[in-house]
């Protein structure tokens, strides 16, 4: 086989950067995420070791987690 011949294959970079970018991204939103999670589990630790389970707050968790109440839902 002549190499000389061959076609030159076609890389498209611009697509390869974007797919790297997202990688990058996605373990940035994990970290953060787990950050978050980290922090609703240390305010609400701190809220039930205070109040005790029954009478613990979400809104007191939420602010001391620095979140909206809606993302302890969510995580």
């Amino acid at each position: 086989m002549n190499i000389a011949k061959r076609p030159v294959p076609r890389y498209d970079f611009k697509a390869f950067g974007e797919a790297i970018k997202t990688a990058r991204k996605g373990r940035k939103e994990s970290r953060k995420k787990a950050q978050r999670r980290d922090a609703i589990l240390n305010a609400a630790l701190k809220e039930f070791a205070l109040r005790g389970y029954d009478d613990a707050s979400t809104n007191v968790i939420a602010r001391e987690a620095g979140i909206s109440k809606a993302l302890i839902v969510d995580l």
